[in-house]
């Protein structure tokens, strides 16, 4: 912890001994607002109740034999041949 009026350590020497910028010594956190507490609270007790919440079930999973490839989704003639950045004109031989 720094002490800024210790007597015998400057707080710029503190600041070295513990790695610290100087400007933390002087910086203090505002108070949290009393909306973003509530908003804390609400989240803390939803997240208390339901720790699963927003976690797909284990019946959810998608089978692989039930899965699609990208080849069978554009046909079995589609293939990749250039980058697709979005300048696919540079590529183009006309």
């Amino acid at each position: 912890m720094l002490e800024p009026n210790h007597r015998r350590i400057s707080l710029r020497r503190q600041c070295a001994l513990l790695g610290l910028n100087r400007s933390t010594a002087y910086y203090g956190a505002e108070p949290e607002s009393a909306m973003n507490l509530q908003l804390k609270e609400i989240m803390d007790v939803q997240y208390t109740a339901r720790p699963f919440y927003g976690v797909p079930p284990d019946h959810a999973e998608v089978s692989p034999s039930s899965k699609s490839s990208p080849n069978t989704d554009l046909g079995s003639n589609a293939t990749l041949t250039e980058p697709s950045f979005g300048y696919g004109w540079l590529f183009s031989s006309r």
